[in-house]
C-alpha cells in the first residue's frame, strides 16, 4: 500500500471520529480519502471534485461504495442538492478559491451546528520569497484564513505544521462551527 500524504493523515487526525458522521470532500484532490473515511464507519460521503480528471480519479478510487460525487466549482457552490453534513474536509484545494469568504459561508449553512472544517494548503512559508518577503500570488497569509473562518462563523480549533527540515511545507486546519452563531 503506497504511503499516505502527510496532510491526509494530518487531517483525518483532526476530523476526529466520523462513525456515523457525513462528510462533504471540497475538490477530491486525494482519491484514497473518501475511501478510507468510509472505510473508517462516515455514514455518508460526498465528493465535489474540481475536474474532471478529480472526478474520475474518485471515481476509479470509490466504485462500489455509496459514495456521491460530482464535478462542482467551489467558487460557485452553493450546497444545493446535497443537505446538511457533520464535517468537511479540502486538501490542497482552498488556496485556488478565489472568493474564500462566500465558500466558508456556504459551509456554514451547510454543515450542523458543532460541524468541523478541516483543510489543508501550503503553508505560506513554503512560498515565501526569502530575498523580497512575500507571498507568491496563489497562496494566502495565514491569518487571511483564521479571519475569514471567524467572520463566516467557524472557531479555529487546531492546526499543525507539516513539512521536514525545520520547514513547514504544509498548513492544516481545524475550524468548527460556532453553536448559535448565524454569520
Amino acid at each position: 500500500m503506497p504511503e499516505s500524504p502527510a496532510d491526509l493523515d494530518a487531517a483525518v487526525a483532526l476530523l476526529g471520529d466520523v462513525t456515523g458522521r457525513s462528510v462533504v470532500d471540497l475538490g477530491c484532490t486525494e482519491p484514497a480519502l473518501g475511501r478510507r473515511l468510509l472505510d473508517d464507519g462516515a455514514g455518508g460521503y460526498a465528493g465535489l471534485a474540481r475536474d474532471d480528471r478529480a472526478l474520475a480519479a474518485a471515481e476509479d478510487a470509490l466504485r462500489g461504495t455509496a459514495a456521491r460525487l460530482r464535478e462542482e466549482d467551489l467558487d460557485r457552490w452553493s450546497g444545493a442538492g446535497l443537505g446538511r453534513f457533520d464535517a468537511a474536509v479540502s486538501l490542497r484545494a482552498l488556496d485556488r478559491v478565489r472568493n474564500l469568504a462566500r465558500l466558508f459561508d456556504t459551509l456554514f449553512h451547510h454543515l450542523r451546528p458543532g460541524g468541523r472544517l478541516v483543510f489543508s494548503v501550503r503553508h505560506p512559508v513554503a512560498s515565501a520569497d526569502p530575498e523580497r518577503g512575500y507571498l507568491d500570488e496563489d497562496h494566502r497569509r495565514f491569518d487571511t484564513y483564521v479571519r475569514e473562518l471567524r467572520y463566516s462563523g467557524f472557531s479555529v480549533v487546531e492546526l499543525a505544521e507539516l513539512g521536514a527540515g525545520g520547514r513547514p511545507e504544509w498548513l492544516v486546519v481545524r475550524g468548527q462551527r460556532r453553536e448559535g452563531s448565524t454569520a
